[in-house]
């Protein structure tokens, strides 16, 4: 695998989980075998871009737990560990969602 690959792989999951990023590669392998061929990076790719991470579809409550979390729990990590985390007010109106971003990832817009 190239470095350049790699990269681009790394930032194309960014927010997903180990298990999000496990389910790409078994998808991808799926895909290639149907088609009687090798893995490719464009395989990985395209399952990356068809999936939509828990950190998008929970994000919501993602910060709540992690505001949750912030005052009643003991953290597992230096507060230097969490700094690009952010801890928003779970009362606070929740964020807007672009719907071009969801349909981006995969998603579908919902209707209000």
């Amino acid at each position: 695998m190239s470095d350049e690959l790699l990269a681009s792989l790394v930032t194309a999951t960014e927010g997903f989980s180990g298990a999000e990023i496990e389910q790409v590669v078994i998808a991808a392998c799926f895909d290639a075998f149907n088609e009687r061929r090798a893995l490719t990076g464009d395989d990985l790719l395209h399952e990356i871009d068809k999936t939509v991470p828990l950190s998008v579809t929970q994000s919501e409550q993602i910060a709540a737990l992690r505001a949750w979390a912030d005052i009643r729990a003991v953290a597992a990590s230096t507060p230097e560990d969490r700094a690009g985390y952010s801890t928003p007010d779970p009362a606070a109106a929740p964020p807007v969602v672009d719907p071009q971003a969801a349909l981006a990832r995969g998603g579908r817009p919902v209707e209000a």
